[in-house]
């Protein structure tokens, strides 16, 4: 009998999952654009607060039932500092220092964290020899992708690790969480965490950036509100769906697709020269991804 943890996407899963890759690769560009005009950890704290707005919203309308206990709230401040606070303070930070494509490339160090934390966190995801090859050749992937980033040098010693911690965060937060998604639920989970994450990000900018100004632009709000509303409601309650339904590390995989659209993104809207080595890194990109699914399947018919 096939486990919960190794079942493959259901068939909307997979509509969504592309979904998730379209428009998280694009927030790679509304991120830059957003911190053109608003200072870093302003721009984490509206965006989230926006987000959280929307989803209380929602909440009240399908009558969820909110959270209850100490425990399960302390666990939901956790969850929601650490994926909607420091992953994303970090890495909007990072991205002040270094090259949106470096940003991606660093950022997709979020399967190797997944896999690695989900084999002590989760006994239904161990580590096994297929996962790691999968992700280490998706990886290697996106290191082609955009190998004239790395060749360059481009960034600081200080980006470089904000954005790693950004994807480690991330990464603890999914796998801790995901125990306790599947007992409260997409909504509920999702609108606790973010109310919690977004405090967090308001106190963060209390200390650290309160007298930094911003400047209001068109586009810097335009960006902030597409990321709140699409690059947050949208995605996450998807993406918290789907890890309700599979397997943490394969879902993960998305971070090696997002790097792709954000390369075409960025020839399509701002004109940007489209890398020689695109179709040789999505190329391994596939396989990656393609090894780790063939051994979900192999897992799935010994089940």
């Amino acid at each position: 009998m096939t486990t919960p943890h190794h079942q493959g996407f259901p068939r909307a899963g997979l509509l969504v999952f592309i979904g998730l890759c379209l428009v998280w690769g694009s927030t790679w560009l509304a991120i830059k654009v957003s911190l053109e005009s608003i200072p870093p950890l302003l721009g984490v704290a509206l965006r989230f607060t926006l987000s959280a707005a929307c989803l209380v919203l929602i909440a009240i309308l399908r009558r969820d039932r909110w959270p209850r206990g100490v425990r399960t709230h302390v666990q939901l401040a956790a969850v929601g500092v650490l994926s909607f606070c420091l992953s994303y303070c970090f890495v909007y930070l990072g991205e002040c220092h270094i090259s949106s494509g470096l940003t991606s490339i660093l950022f997709a160090t979020f399967p190797f964290f997944i896999a690695i934390v989900s084999h002590f966190l989760l006994p239904g995801e161990r580590l096994t020899w297929w996962k790691m090859a999968g992700v280490i050749v998706g990886f290697a992937g996106v290191v082609v992708l955009f190998q004239g980033d790395l060749r360059a040098g481009s960034g600081s010693a200080a980006g470089i690790a904000l954005v790693v911690g950004g994807a480690f965060a991330s990464a603890l937060s999914n796998v801790y969480g995901k125990p306790i998604l599947q007992r409260l639920g997409v909504i509920p989970f999702t609108t606790a965490g973010m109310l919690y994450g977004s405090a967090a990000d308001w106190a963060a900018w209390l200390v650290f950036e309160r007298g930094q100004p911003a400047r209001w632009t068109a586009a810097g709000i335009a960006s902030t509100v597409y990321l709140a509303l699409f690059g947050t409601v949208a995605t996450f309650l998807g993406y918290f769906w789907l890890l309700q339904r599979t397997d943490a590390t394969r879902l993960s995989l998305f971070t090696f697709i997002t790097p792709v659209v954000a390369m075409a993104a960025g020839g399509l809207f701002l004109g940007e020269e489209l890398s020689p080595w695109l179709f040789s890194g999505s190329a391994l990109i596939l396989a990656g991804i393609l090894l780790t699914l063939r051994r979900f399947r192999r897992d799935d018919g010994k089940s």
